[in-house]
């Protein structure tokens, strides 16, 4: 799916010749589409280092857009458990305990912070979900292509101050988009082997 593909759709089902950009309208759309369901998920190794609790999602891992952490699991495998609230977080870490990490707290998808304080170099794998980058080579697969389209219609239609025809393709978004999540797995756990 490219950026033409979506204009040629909308050009089509508008019957509008005159509409030559969309990106707006498509950043929007595709950030729509990101922020409703873990669309764009993806995995990396990250460092661990002795004495340092707090880490920068951006800064020190390079993870733009992060929406979630679906899952943080240690080189064996083994999962850290995330910790619900903050002051939870602050309460177990007041006696400033050292060790492996073992659980976590997400401050405001931006700051991840370990527990316990790490005592030494770990390697986790962080399993994520992310927000579609503004500006970008569409990364969704074509099975979006039409949700994407009927969202850039809509989108067209409402700058255009012509609800009634906003309506219709808003209706249509919505419901491809039900159907795109209803296809989402509910598990994204791993099969972790091992020798015996």
């Amino acid at each position: 799916m490219t950026t033409t593909e979506i204009l040629e759709g909308v050009i089509k089902r508008t019957g509008r010749g005159d509409i030559i950009n969309i990106d707006t309208e498509l950043n929007a759309v595709l950030n729509d589409i990101t922020q409703v369901g873990d669309f764009l998920v993806d995995k990396k190794n990250i460092t661990i280092t002795p004495g340092k609790k707090e880490y920068d999602i951006e800064g020190d891992f390079e993870i733009t857009g992060l929406k979630r952490i679906i899952e943080l699991a240690d080189s064996d495998g083994y999962t850290c458990e995330p910790i619900p609230c903050l002051k939870d977080i602050l309460r177990l870490l007041q006696n400033n305990p050292t060790g492996q990490p073992t659980n976590y707290f997400l401050f405001s998808s931006n700051k991840l912070c370990m527990y316990p304080i790490p005592d030494d170099n770990y390697i986790f794998t962080i399993y994520y979900s992310y927000i579609h980058p503004s500006g970008a080579t569409i990364l969704l697969p074509d099975t979006f292509t039409e949700c994407v389209i009927e969202g850039v219609c809509a989108a067209v239609w409402k700058n255009l101050e012509t609800p009634e025809k906003a309506n219709i393709h808003t209706k249509r978004f919505q419901e491809e988009l039900k159907m795109l999540l209803d296809n989402l797995p509910n598990n994204y756990s791993k099969v972790v082997y091992r020798d015996v």
